[in-house]
């Protein structure tokens, strides 16, 4: 009888330890017994803390910060050196602001910002003497739309793409008297001074850029379609031309918006344009 119960009782025990939850660190090793990776964990399923992979020489190759399940904080990565390779910050799981690479001496190779998990914006690749190599911006809607390649000194070598500016209006419903708000983001390469402008019932006004960013309020007056137009005038610093690029954009008493972009030729590149 006693034999039978301590049997019982072992079995218990060890169905208890294999159904216990996950708590602390988690460890993978190589071949020859050196930590290849550690994860923190609150419960079995939970990654709770930092995850981390090594090089088989020791250093840490990666780093990613979790919080319940989702990526928060800054991620690193780094070359088997030491030296850092790369850092983006998510927040809840998506990238998000400023990310940059770095070449293995640590010289800067790409900056690039993201928007809830896509470039958007400028993006700077650079040689490892510090020049820029190249200056892509991208637009939410359609990705890569303009792309230009320097050589030394930034002389031109390549330039593709168009720079229509993108608007982002605070609603796709206007009512009369209803105060209209446009954020404007340009393209703005190295190369280059941008000036904006918008054209609102023959009335051309130029808008102040910060960063590649102006602002444009204005209050509905008429019950029908306005018609905005903004102008992008790119003056060259070291080639005597200009650019001007249009964009139109109607907007009517509740009817939706609808911007006239023409289409991007660099979507092809999307997946490759940064590191």
């Amino acid at each position: 009888m006693n034999l039978k119960f301590n049997l019982l009782y072992i079995i218990f025990f060890c169905i208890s330890c294999m159904q216990e939850d996950r708590v602390g660190l988690e460890k993978t090793f190589y071949n020859d017994g050196s930590i290849k990776t550690v994860q923190e964990f609150s419960n079995d399923t939970i990654q709770q803390g930092f995850y981390k992979r090594f090089y088989k020489n020791g250093q840490l190759e990666i780093q990613i910060p979790y919080e319940d399940n989702r990526k928060n904080g800054m991620v690193r990565e780094y070359y088997s050196n030491g030296e850092i390779k790369g850092e983006g910050k998510f927040i809840d799981g998506v990238q998000q602001g400023e990310a940059k690479w770095y070449y293995k001496e640590g010289a800067l190779k790409a900056m690039c910002n993201y928007f809830d998990g896509v470039k958007r914006g400028k993006c700077y690749l650079y040689f490892e003497n510090g020049d820029v190599q190249a200056y892509i911006y991208y637009n939410m809607a359609e990705g890569a739309v303009y792309r230009v390649d320097y050589g030394m000194k930034e002389m031109i070598l390549k330039e593709k793409g168009a720079g229509f500016p993108e608007v982002i209006v605070n609603s796709s419903e206007v009512e009369v008297n209803e105060v209209f708000k446009a954020e404007i983001h340009v393209i703005d390469p190295p190369h280059g001074t941008p000036h904006l402008f918008v054209k609102n019932e023959g009335s051309v006004t130029e808008l102040s850029l910060n960063n590649g960013v102006g602002f444009y309020e204005t209050i509905w007056m008429k019950p029908n379609k306005y018609t905005l137009q903004f102008l992008l005038k790119m003056e060259s610093d070291i080639v005597s031309a200009k650019k001007e690029f249009d964009f139109l954009l109607d907007i009517g008493v509740h009817s939706p918006t609808s911007p006239r972009r023409a289409p991007s030729t660099l979507r092809e590149d999307n997946e490759a344009i940064c590191p």
